[in-house]
């Protein structure tokens, strides 16, 4: 990591930076200073197989630091580099007889594997010795060449071999220990595939595991106590009747023969969609980096009773944060504060919502616009327009120096910073003004435990209707189309037993104006 670099800076000025980043420079240099070394073993290797080149040289630099006491336990290495060291650890290894490289053992099944490893012009034979872990006994073969093939090897063991080389006047005796392990436990898939998309049901599949007969997959969203579990004799799992905008998680188990299974393996997560504007629809987003807001940034947002305080870092995604609830029809006081270096300069301050949760910040967005003003706190009001559109939507501000900033132009002139925050716009204050006394939501059992039953009566027929639930958070987590008749109850049963618990909020969209039917209903355990 490079620590309090002095270096060149915006507006013709210089500036102390300290980032991991900075490191680079540095080690670009110790590469090339190896690869340099007149070393004909490392030059053979480089035109013969550059991956390997490239590890060993690798392994040179983190092998050969220079431990530091305040570093143990902080880096991976626990040091910092020493060239020399490394210098002087590959002159020393490239002797008359250079080692082997690039060895690995592939096409492994219960009982074999094939052993492969890349040799020199200076390599005359080599000898291979190998037992299972645990073992005293080795079991030595001369004269092999690559690829080696194990047979006859025992189900899921683990082995280690080592290599022995002979060049015409020196050898390398066995060293170096190497492992790999037979096919054939009974453990948990590792290597699962996700779809990218998930609204409310997808296919989850994974890698067979060779000693499984079954798998065991359970499931459930983050944060709740019960799982869903489903038996399956083969690869892939279909789920479901998933809850919108909810985050997933779940585990697989092998079932082996005789009865026995493995544990379950590691947690793997998912989210489903149908989360709103804010989350679904295409945002453009600014590939503003952190060094353009080295001199001014965004440091605290405050809207409402909601706060926020961040670094510096270009672009701020802040959509997971929660608890921006607005009302159309009401005004909220807005603060922006600025943290800086050095001395102020004129700045700009805007922040746009889609209000129309089209995906874009159309002209007429713009909730507050400070003008150029040299200062570091930027206050005002934001206000939500009658008739806004209920749901979570996407709210954007931008502090940039000396020009007024865009919703989606920012260039490499840009000099400060964007900030991205999912708001809940709430209607329906506006709404039930003028609902009809005919149309009417009951809900019941209020509070529920696991489903509720909904009782629905309209005036006048609605046949494309739309019964929507809402949970605290502004996400859908219910939806279906209904077409009801006029002054008819239709009775609707809700199944809510994976639901958290919490206050939620029901919506009947009738397609007419000013006929939406509000409800709530609260889950408790």
């Amino acid at each position: 990591m490079g620590e309090q670099v002095y270096t060149t800076s915006v507006r013709s000025s210089y500036t102390l930076i300290s980032g991991t980043s900075l490191a680079a420079p540095q080690i670009v240099g110790a590469v090339g200073l190896l690869y340099s070394a007149p070393c004909p073993t490392l030059s053979s290797l480089a035109r013969r197989d550059p991956e390997a080149a490239t590890l060993w040289i690798r392994r040179l630099l983190l092998e050969n630091v220079k431990p530091l006491p305040g570093l143990q336990n902080v880096t991976a290495t626990g040091g910092y580099l020493h060239v020399n060291n490394s210098l002087q650890a590959l002159l020393q290894a490239c002797g008359a007889c250079p080692p082997l490289v690039s060895i690995a053992v592939r096409n492994i099944t219960v009982n074999s594997g094939q052993l492969s490893w890349t040799s020199n012009d200076s390599i005359q034979r080599v000898d291979l010795r190998f037992r299972a872990k645990g073992s005293t006994a080795w079991t030595t073969i001369e004269s092999v060449s690559a690829p080696f093939n194990f047979t006859s090897l025992s189900v899921c063991t683990e082995y280690e071999y080592q290599l022995k080389t002979y060049c015409r006047n020196s050898t390398l005796d066995f060293e170096e220990t190497f492992s790999f392990r037979t096919d054939g436990c009974c453990e948990p898939p590792e290597k699962v595939t996700i779809p990218t998309s998930i609204v409310s049901s997808t296919i989850i599949r994974w890698q067979a595991v060779t000693a499984a007969s079954g798998y065991t997959f359970r499931y459930r969203p983050v944060g709740t106590s019960t799982w869903s579990t489903l038996n399956r004799p083969f690869t892939s799992a279909n789920l479901q009747n998933l809850l919108a905008c909810t985050e997933y998680e779940f585990q697989l188990r092998s079932e082996c023969s005789g009865g026995t299974s493995s544990a379950f393996g590691k947690v793997f997560t998912f989210k489903t969609g149908n989360c709103g504007a804010c989350l679904d629809k295409a945002y453009c987003r600014e590939a503003i980096s952190d060094d353009q807001a080295n001199q001014e940034w965004i440091h605290s947002v405050q809207i409402g009773n909601f706060s926020n305080q961040s670094s510096r870092n270009g672009y701020g995604d802040f959509t997971g944060l929660k608890g921006i609830d607005l009302r159309s029809g009401q005004s909220y006081a807005f603060t922006v504060k600025m943290g800086f270096t050095g001395q102020l300069f004129n700045e700009y301050v805007v922040a746009w919502i889609d209000l129309n949760q089209n995906g874009q910040f159309d002209q007429h967005e713009t909730v507050y616009n400070s003008g150029s003003k040299k200062d570091s706190i930027f206050s005002g009001q934001i206000s939500i327009p009658m008739g806004t559109p209920s749901g979570p939507t996407r709210m954007r501000i931008a502090l940039r120096y000396n020009s007024e900033p865009s919703t989606c132009s920012a260039t490499d002139r840009y000099f400060g910073e964007m900030e991205d925050y999912c708001i809940t716009i709430d209607a329906i204050s506006t709404a039930t003004n003028d609902l009809k006394p005919q149309n009417q939501m009951q809900v019941f059992p209020n509070p529920f435990a696991e489903n509720f039953m909904v009782n629905l009566t309209l005036a006048e027929a609605a046949p494309k209707a739309q019964l929507e639930v809402w949970n605290a958070q502004g996400q859908q987590v219910y939806a279906r189309s209904l077409a009801l008749p006029g002054n008819t109850v239709v009775q609707e049963r809700i199944e809510a037993n994976n639901w958290p618990k919490g206050l939620y909020l029901l919506r009947l969209r009738t397609g007419k104006e000013n006929s939406e039917v509000w409800g709530k209903v609260l889950k408790v355990e």
